[in-house]
């Protein structure tokens, strides 16, 4: 049996990069939270069917043929509707449509909503492309309000993407 033990890996040719198959090559994300009271900053109004930008983050990819593991967690707030409010969100790559839930939130008014998508990507592009994955929504009926942060640090909307070597 041979143990091999080193402090450090260094890359043969220069820009090629280290991948090992199934480990973590880098992870990116967009986060708004609100903690101890404090807001950094805004939300995303929907008022109809029509879809709207929620957030959107960019990777660029490290290694060829990689995965990304896309996590997306969102919280929105009914109101404004008719008793109820049925809105859908959309997961993009870049401009493709990916997933997405067509019954991301279903409720009453006046009450805050957690809606949340895993999934691993299969984008099969080469090192160095620049992916973007974004998020849309919409409110269906009655008014939806993608909270970035509220002041008592119960909403967050973040995306984490995680690139996997192959």
């Amino acid at each position: 049996m041979s143990i091999l033990k080193v402090d450090t890996i260094n890359e043969k040719t220069s820009g090629n990069g280290v991948a090992i198959p199934g480990h973590v090559v880098q992870t990116v994300q967009f986060n708004r939270l609100g903690v101890n009271g404090s807001n950094p900053g805004g939300s995303v109004n929907a008022t109809s069917t029509t879809y709207v930008d929620i957030m959107s983050k960019a990777i660029t990819t490290k290694v060829a043929n990689s995965k990304i593991l896309v996590t997306m967690r969102c919280t929105g707030y009914v109101g404004g509707g008719n008793g109820t409010t049925r809105g859908a969100s959309k997961i993009f790559r870049n401009s493709t449509l990916i997933g997405g839930d067509p019954y991301a939130w279903y409720g009453a008014n006046a009450v805050m909503y957690h809606h949340q998508i895993s999934f691993l990507d299969a984008p099969s592009v080469a090192a160095g492309t620049t992916l973007t994955y974004k998020m849309q929504g919409n409110s269906g009926t009655g008014t939806m309000v993608y909270l970035y942060a509220d002041g008592g640090g119960g909403a967050y909307n973040d995306i984490t993407l995680m690139e996997i070597a192959q």
